[in-house]
């Protein structure tokens, strides 16, 4: 579900499953496509040991003229701090009033 902000932005929330099949820590940072735009409460990174899953809380808000009505697409990008190469996107569904 999405919820106005104080700001009038439109914001969902997620929880990323993050997990690290490498066999050292990694930190990862987190990132969304369109930084411009967005607002994003939640880590920057986050350390995940070796063989770890871990949850992450996220939240992202936009502002309502940025979106189309119902459901958008958003791209979520995970990346290690001195590994760019290493970077994963995974497309969301970000949901927004019908009428805004």
């Amino acid at each position: 579900m999405y919820r106005y902000t104080n700001e009038g932005e439109v914001e969902n929330s997620y929880l990323l499953k993050l997990t690290n099949k490498d066999s050292s820590q990694k930190y990862l940072i987190i990132e969304v496509e369109d930084p411009l735009r967005a607002s994003t409460t939640g880590p920057l990174g986050v350390v995940v040991e070796a063989g770890e899953k871990v949850e992450v809380p996220y939240s992202v808000a936009l502002p309502a003229s940025a979106l189309n009505a119902g459901a958008n697409d958003i791209v979520f990008q995970i990346s290690t701090l001195h590994a760019e190469k290493e970077l994963v996107t995974e497309t969301s569904t970000f949901l927004a009033p019908s009428e805004h």
